[in-house]
């Protein structure tokens, strides 16, 4: 267990991570539920990703049980220094679109107009057919955060997981009264954002970092402050 003095306890950094990209995600296709896999990119991302995590010591990893988050955390764990084993969360899988996931999003507009607009402007209260509802979503990712930030000690946590559970999850830890805020936030593919707890009161440190994924061939990236 990492120590820390006793009178910064508790404290935790907790550092987020979206999936690398997958074929759907560059046909701009819901995915949900659905188990679509890292491609090449993808896989590139992670590894790209996980150089800004060389070394780190993490005293819990968590993931989204669908493959391209758990292989994404695999890809980041091969230079981490914990050898901690990565838990799969179904709290962490991704929301529910039922009836359009495999469609893409040009679709969607263009044969359900009516129930898309609604759900750009309220995605909570309009899910779509066999989608997960907001009870449901908030549910989940109300009790992961919960626990995130009621631990005792000074920890340092990773968590891959996808782009709306993930801000979510930042909505909750950060107590927002409207989630549908949400969706202000950009969180891009294999993207780093950052949460401190202290004493169950989170503050974001850092969101929506891709400074890695637009590395040049032979240039080199400081590892992230732990």
């Amino acid at each position: 267990m990492t120590t820390k003095s006793e009178k910064d306890k508790p404290y935790r950094r907790i550092f987020l991570v979206r999936h690398g990209k997958t074929d759907w995600n560059h046909e701009l296709k819901c995915q949900g539920h659905s188990d679509t896999p890292l491609n090449g990119e993808g896989e590139a991302q992670a590894r790209l990703a996980g150089w800004r995590f060389f070394g780190a010591v993490f005293d819990h990893v968590y993931s989204s049980p669908l493959s391209r988050a758990r292989r994404t955390a695999e890809i980041i764990m091969e230079g981490s220094l914990s050898g901690k084993p990565i838990k799969n969360r179904d709290e962490l899988r991704e929301m529910g679109f039922g009836s359009w996931e495999g469609q893409s999003i040009p679709h969607i507009r263009e044969t359900e107009k009516e129930g898309f607009e609604r759900w750009l402007a309220a995605p909570f209260s309009n899910h779509p057919d066999g989608g997960e509802t907001y009870d449901e979503i908030r549910s989940r990712v109300t009790s992961f955060a919960d626990e995130l930030k009621r631990r005792d000690d000074y920890e340092k946590i990773l968590v891959v997981s996808h782009g709306g559970i993930l801000r979510a999850l930042i909505a909750a830890m950060l107590n927002f009264d409207d989630m549908n805020l949400m969706w202000r936030m950009r969180l891009e593919n294999c993207s780093i954002t950052i949460v401190d707890v202290w004493n169950e009161t989170a503050s974001l440190l850092l969101l929506n970092d891709t400074q890695h994924l637009r590395l040049k061939h032979g240039s080199t990236i400081a590892s992230l402050v732990y």
